[in-house]
């Protein structure tokens, strides 16, 4: 094997822990307007930055005559006001429930790893510290929503009217009326949920059994 080659190959294992296997800076989780006029998407700063951002793309990737698609960076965790910008969506700030999700779905980026959007993809609602946040994709204008915390899973309506999300062993619901804002209600208590798939806590690992090597 040649020198450079066997450089790359003793180098390599290093160069997948610090890039999370060689998928940040890449855009991931993406979610297409109705009309087709935006493109949402998670994205890190670059291949060794874990902490991910939400991102937009506007513009009619279909319409050649007009002008070309641009991208902006609508949330970034460590700009967030009301968050501890050095450990915004680090391991750190998660809450006991979001790292049992991250592991169950073998998330190993930071930051915002997931969101949701409604039909038009103009406001978006994602979970951070444990906290629910909507943000307007348009104007990048985020606030925190008044949601028992800490939250888990925040899923938004179609028409952007309601955000249901789990708080512990609840399904609960913020529903927002124009006259009185938002309004925070449990849709199935505690005591009557049975153990999901989406909430059991993952069991540790059974260590494989030592080989010596010896044939019988």
């Amino acid at each position: 094997m040649r020198a450079g080659a066997k450089d790359w190959v003793e180098e390599f294992p290093a160069h997948s822990a610090r890039t999370r296997r060689f998928s940040l800076g890449a855009a991931r989780s993406l979610a297409v307007a109705g009309d087709g006029s935006r493109v949402v998407f998670l994205r890190s700063g670059g291949p060794t930055d874990p902490v991910t951002a939400l991102w937009v793309l506007d513009g009619d990737a279909g319409d050649r005559s007009g002008p070309d698609p641009a991208e902006r960076c609508v949330v970034d965790p460590a700009r967030l006001d009301g968050t501890d910008s050095a450990e915004a969506g680090s391991r750190a700030s998660l809450t006991q429930a979001e790292r049992d999700r991250r592991e169950r779905l073998r998330e190993s980026a930071e930051g915002i790893t997931s969101y949701s959007v409604d039909r038009n993809a103009d406001t978006a609602v994602f979970a951070l510290e444990g906290r629910a946040w909507l943000a307007d994709l348009g104007t990048g204008a985020t606030v925190e929503l008044p949601a028992r915390t800490p939250v888990a899973d925040p899923r938004l309506a179609p028409d952007a009217s309601a955000v249901a999300y789990v708080c512990g062993r609840e399904l609960r619901v913020l529903e927002y009326r124009r006259a009185s804002g938002w309004r925070d209600r449990v849709l199935t208590p505690a005591p009557s949920l049975t153990p999901t798939p989406a909430l059991t806590p993952i069991p540790a690992p059974t260590p494989a059994p030592e080989v010596s090597g010896e044939e019988g």
